[in-house]
């Protein structure tokens, strides 16, 4: 299985509508003011393996794109466990504090 057969097989849509979220139902890790944020682990076997956000991974995916140096990925949508393409902005990170 692929990885981004992995990630889907992980999300699950909170309606039928396209601009809904898109909820991440796999690992979580707890972040800032306690908030839950979806974790993907991307790779295999020792090397080249690693935990990444899934809404980082989501934007990647959808975007062709690596996340830009110091940047991070915003959900717009306020749902941290979101990984719909529509509700992602990359933003420098002193936008995501100050939102």
């Amino acid at each position: 299985m692929t990885s981004e057969e992995r990630f889907w097989s992980k999300v699950a849509s909170t309606s039928d509508s396209p601009d809904s979220c898109m909820q991440w139902n796999g690992a979580k890790r707890r972040g800032r003011f306690g908030r839950f944020y979806g974790q993907f682990y991307v790779g295999g076997g020792r090397e080249g393996a690693q935990y990444m956000g899934a809404h980082r991974f989501a934007w990647e995916l959808a975007t062709g794109d690596q996340l830009s140096y110091g940047h991070t990925i915003l959900q717009t949508c306020g749902n941290t466990l979101c990984v719909n393409y529509e509700h992602l902005k990359m933003v420098p990170p002193w936008w995501a504090v100050s939102q």
